[in-house]
Formats: structure tokens, sequence, C-alpha cells
């Protein structure tokens, strides 16, 4: 059975971004052939997190790319986003 995962993973972070605004790396990703992203964004209020999130989930989409958004179950369900990555203190799976 093939892996629902891809090779190329890429997590959309500031910090790790480095001054590097988020749509220019998520499309360096996808020209790199990136199948898979998540975005992860842990300091910003959900005000400011919804429009980057709403934003690069329509990129993602228009590029056939799966969009992840870490931790935030809330906001997956907003942008309708292909996942969301739950951590060990998060919402338990059956619950989310």
């Amino acid at each position: 059975m093939p892996s629902l995962i891809p090779d190329l993973y890429v997590i959309l972070d500031r910090a790790a971004a480095r001054g590097r605004e988020l749509d220019g790396v998520l499309e360096g990703a996808i020209a790199a052939g990136c199948r898979m992203v998540q975005l992860r964004e842990k300091e910003w209020p959900s005000g400011r997190l919804l429009p980057l999130a709403e934003r690069l989930r329509g990129r993602c989409r228009a590029a056939g790319v799966t969009f992840i958004v870490n931790d935030r179950v809330d906001l997956a369900v907003a942008v309708e986003a292909d996942g969301v990555h739950l951590g060990q203190d998060d919402l338990p799976p059956r619950v989310a």
C-alpha cells in the first residue's frame, strides 16, 4: 500500500522562514514538487491567522497540494483544510 504522506512535506512556520513571507516559501515548495504543506503558527491570534490560512489554502487547492493546519481544529474547519495535525497536548483525534 502506498504511503499517504509524500516524500516532501513542508512545514510553513514564520520562525523557520527567518523573515521570508510564507506565501513565497509556499511558492518555492510547490515549484520544488512539494505535494503537502502544514501551516504551523503558534503565536498569531485567530483574527490575524485566518486571512493567511485562507490565502495559503487557496493557493494549495489551485496547485493540487494537500493543506494541513497544525493544532487548530477550528481554523482547519474554517478554511476547509485537508487535515489537521494534532499534537500530544491537543484534542484527542476522536473528538477533533
